[in-house]
């Protein structure tokens, strides 16, 4: 199972991979996809630090 990940610089980092990835395309139709997806992700974190998430610590062993 894949853990729901609640770190806006997670979320930013993704964000600036796909728009540097959108830069580096020919394609239009991928392009506009790459840069809605970074949108997508720059919300995700906004919303995240309106929030006050903050990852979840780790529990440390024994618990």
């Amino acid at each position: 199972m894949k853990k729901i990940v609640l770190d806006a610089k997670h979320w930013r980092e993704r964000a600036k991979d796909a728009v540097a990835k959108a830069e580096r395309t020919w394609n239009p139709r991928t392009r506009e996809k790459l840069l809605r997806a970074a949108a997508q992700y720059e919300e995700i974190a906004r919303r995240l630090e309106e929030e006050g998430s903050d990852p979840p610590e780790e529990p440390e062993n024994g618990d």
